[in-house]
């Protein structure tokens, strides 16, 4: 299957009903790229067994361990524990194998599988929820490859205008967007409420539509020029400023999925960052969740 996400192109291999229902909007015909055409070129096989390679451990966690191959290769590993989860469910082992690239991703995970719950409550096997979430993994370091960021953030269309709204969980991202909906209704439209891709194209920064949500199914096939950058805060007061100088990086990189595992594609990352940040205005909007405060960054599109 062919799928075009943010302007990158995926030749997907296997099968993943999970993904294919979640990335049907991004499927394009099969004829219209070759897989060498693509940009990445993605596979899953479902297997017997999963032995943990060979590599330097470059990152090590509970979920998984991140391995750099041993020379002469060059790439990474990504071995997925098993362990349980807080639900009682478990998390079986599996292996992503990346060239350094990651224009060439194969994953393993077991035919005897488990189920994990799905962000609605569904149950779903492991090896699609886990894959979809490795899929997302590996678009995310070649989106860095191909000049662009993932930001923790949801984000809007409003008039033609793309706005991300970033902070951290649970300040209200997704409660400020839905303001915005409920005010302009048929004027705004929801990119991604979590992990939209911020990407140059043709030297714009553009704000562009994933099927990696988080918590949420409100994503749309969309790319618009990215106009402005709000870092949220709650307050009982409503202000809006403009943000200048080094406090916005130290701001921003923490809501940014970096890769350091990896100090080559980081330098690439940084460098997508600063200029993002150069050339697009950052706000600290201080709010509660009402009208007024969408009309505090309405007007600083105006």
């Amino acid at each position: 299957m062919l799928y075009n996400i943010g302007g990158l192109w995926l030749h997907f291999t296997g099968s993943n009903p999970y993904f294919e229902k979640r990335s049907v909007v991004f499927q394009r015909d099969a004829s219209e790229k070759s897989p060498e055409e693509c940009d990445m070129r993605i596979s899953i096989e479902l297997v017997d067994d999963i032995i943990k390679p060979e590599g330097d451990e470059v990152y090590g966690g509970q979920a998984a361990v991140i391995l750099r191959k041993k020379a002469p290769e060059k790439g990474y590993y990504i071995y997925g524990n098993d362990f349980t989860l807080q639900s009682g469910h478990r998390r079986m082992p599996s292996l992503l194998d990346a060239n350094s690239e990651w224009s060439d991703v194969t994953m393993q995970y077991l035919l005897a599988d488990t189920y994990s719950t799905n962000d609605d409550g569904s149950i779903i096997p492991w090896s699609q929820y886990g894959s979809f979430l490795s899929i997302g993994l590996a678009f995310r370091n070649l989106l860095m490859k191909k000049n662009g960021l993932h930001i923790h953030s949801a984000s809007i269309e409003y008039q033609g205008k793309g706005l991300i709204f970033s902070a951290p969980s649970g300040t209200g991202k997704s409660t400020h967007v839905r303001l915005w909906h409920e005010l302009y209704k048929d004027e705004v439209t929801i990119i991604n409420e979590d992990r939209p891709a911020i990407r140059y194209m043709n030297n714009v920064p553009m704000l562009c539509g994933t099927p990696w949500s988080g918590t949420s199914d409100h994503f749309v096939n969309k790319n618009v020029p990215l106009n402005g950058i709000v870092m949220l805060t709650q307050s009982p007061v409503n202000t809006i400023e403009k943000l200048s100088g080094s406090n916005i990086l130290q701001m921003l990189m923490p809501r940014c999925f970096l890769p350091y595992f990896d100090p080559e594609l980081m330098v690439e990352a940084i460098a997508t960052l600063e200029k993002l940040v150069n050339e697009v205005p950052v706000y600290l909007l201080k709010c509660r969740p009402d009208y007024e405060a969408v009309e505090l960054v309405r007007k600083c599109l105006i």
